[in-house]
């Protein structure tokens, strides 16, 4: 795992420095609602931040994109106890992102270009914090692959970018039907 995560890194940071003379690096925080369900047949919706770093290689019109998202994912206190505090206790899945997308960029101009992208990508469960709810991290996969597609605006240097992602299996241990969706709304500087 180490030397995927090493070459990971390797290949984020030649993006990022490569990609200065035709593309960039992007920084970004967001918001991000995820669903998935601890029981069969039972969904649930989560709430969480995002915070990515992505570097993008790029010619006129289309380009690739590495990065890492680290998504820390508040469980909901609903699935177990309604009267619990959600921002009192310690709730939260962290999850490590990798995404590569290959995108077109049908408007492309100085001051602002618009994206549209797909991918695909690996989620990687790091932690899950000590909490009042029996939530622990041997209830989920090490490590689930996921596709995402999204949409993207850059004017001069702020981005905002909606991204939807689907995992190919289950995010739960031994829990049928409980692939994850993510929904994320990030706001960012390119550099």
């Amino acid at each position: 795992m180490k030397n995927i995560s090493f070459l990971w890194l390797f290949m984020t940071m030649c993006t990022i420095v490569y990609g200065q003379k035709f593309g960039g690096a992007q920084l970004s925080y967001g918001f991000a609602t995820t669903t998935f369900g601890f029981e069969k047949n039972l969904k649930e919706k989560h709430f969480g931040t995002v915070i990515s770093v992505e570097g993008r290689l790029a010619s006129k019109f289309y380009y690739l994109s590495l990065g890492f998202t680290y998504h820390k994912l508040r469980v909901s206190p609903e699935i177990i106890d309604k009267n619990l505090k959600p921002f009192e206790n310690k709730e939260d899945i962290h999850v490590i992102k990798v995404p590569v997308s290959i995108g077109y960029m049908p408007f492309n101009r100085n001051w602002g270009r618009f994206r549209i992208y797909a991918g695909v990508g690996v989620n990687i469960v790091t932690n899950v914090d000590e909490n009042s709810i029996p939530v622990a991290l041997s209830q989920f996969e090490n490590s689930t692959m996921f596709y995402h597609f999204g949409a993207g605006f850059d004017i001069k240097f702020i981005s905002i970018d909606y991204v939807f992602e689907n995992s190919f299996s289950n995010f739960v241990n031994n829990v049928e039907k409980s692939k994850s969706q993510t929904q994320m709304l990030k706001l960012g500087v390119f550099f």
